[in-house]
């Protein structure tokens, strides 16, 4: 299991989940979190953790507009989490600590968890809103 000591959150944004978010099995990512991203278009595969650091494994999409989301295996880890249409769920973007952008991770927590996870991470002003 991956320590939270080994990231560095880089990215941070909020989304209140629709019930398409719930049911379609994707979730678009919003578009401030995309924009700070710099990836191409195209699918690669992603590890998304909770706020216990378990990690799942999903498809992370980008398309030509620039819009992205998480596919398959997002309707998994909703299932897992017990996420509902309304919830509010922070989506953060992790780096290794030691620097590089590659390889990207997420960890998508409920918002009422925020300070557990934010607890986690050695933020050194290397956060961004």
């Amino acid at each position: 299991m991956a320590m939270a000591a080994d990231f560095v959150v880089r990215h941070m944004s909020r989304k209140e989940l629709s019930a398409s978010d719930i049911s379609e099995g994707r979730v678009y990512l919003p578009t401030e979190l995309v924009q700070n991203l710099g990836r191409a278009d195209g699918t690669e595969r992603v590890t998304v953790f909770d706020v216990q650091m378990n990690p799942s494994t999903m498809n992370f999409c980008r398309r030509r507009d620039q819009r992205a989301f998480l596919g398959d295996g997002w309707r998994q880890f909703v299932i897992e989490k017990g996420f509902t249409k309304d919830d509010t769920v922070i989506f953060y973007v992790l780096r290794p600590r030691g620097g590089g952008i590659n390889p990207t991770y997420f960890q998508i927590i409920r918002r009422e968890d925020e300070g557990r996870a934010i607890g986690q991470f050695d933020l050194n002003r290397e956060l961004q809103f």
